[in-house]
């Protein structure tokens, strides 16, 4: 650990004392409107290969912005995705590329540097897909650890079990963690959880933090969060995505003008 890192308070610290922490997210978002990925299915970061330096600067863009960290841009970064694009022999590379970065750009700017884990789009009832899950998650986990994060997210979760996996598996790392999920429209899981009653429970499972990411714009996040919050007395997260909703829709990516 560096001496600069040596002198910031620590996340797990933050968190004790009842500290508001920013942790900007929408990386893949930023870089769709900036035209240097595709959206839709894939937001895919892969011009972490093809530009590193545009991510740098938007990590100190973000930073400059009010962040208190700097969280590898690594969603989509797995190998359901890279398969996608041809790309799958160079995973590895992309996420230690992002998360040096991240973790540079952390120290010169004094704040934390969070890995990132994601949803995979698999079933975990299905035992092929779920070992494939296993597999994707302690590789993520692996790389975070070894690039120096201070703590890793696993964010836009759909499945219970899946989440539950990417819980066990930070929590072997013994890094912090926060777990975020992605409302649906039913309030239900993809295997028929309420989301209600299933983020207090992996805070008491041992995640540091846990609420909602992904989907809903500011007022509808806040929303849902204030609700938890009636019953739920732990750390909350509340990460929306940038887009303003009018009410008729309360997901971004169901949203029709």
């Amino acid at each position: 650990m560096s001496n600069s890192r040596k002198n910031i308070k620590s996340f797990k610290q933050r968190i004790a004392d009842g500290d508001v922490i920013i942790q900007a997210e929408g990386y893949v978002l930023e870089l769709e409107r900036l035209c240097l990925l595709r959206g839709g299915l894939e937001w895919i970061p892969r011009v972490v290969l093809d530009d590193p330096e545009r991510v740098r600067t938007l990590y100190r863009d973000f930073v400059r912005c009010g962040s208190d960290v700097v969280l590898a841009c690594t969603y989509y970064a797995h190998e359901v995705k890279m398969k996608r694009i041809g790309l799958e022999n160079r995973i590895e590379e992309l996420n230690r590329t992002a998360l040096r970065m991240a973790r540079e750009v952390a120290d010169e700017t004094g704040t934390l540097m969070a890995g990132d884990m994601c949803n995979t789009n698999l079933n975990p009832a299905i035992p092929e897909q779920k070992d494939e899950i296993r597999k994707i998650y302690e590789q993520y986990a692996k790389w975070c650890v070894e690039e120096g994060a201070d703590y890793i997210v696993l964010e836009t979760m759909g499945y219970y079990q899946e989440a539950l996996m990417g819980l066990e598996i930070i929590k072997s790392t013994g890094l912090p963690s926060v777990i975020t999920f992605a409302r649906s429209n039913d309030g239900l899981t993809k295997d028929g959880y309420q989301f209600e009653e299933i983020i207090p429970e992996f805070y008491e499972k041992g995640a540091d933090v846990v609420g909602y990411n992904c989907r809903m714009g500011p007022k509808v996040t806040l929303h849902y969060v204030k609700e938890l919050r009636k019953t739920f007395k732990g750390p909350l997260a509340a990460v929306p995505v940038h887009y303003r909703m009018d009410g008729r829709c309360e997901l971004f990516n169901m949203y029709k003008s």
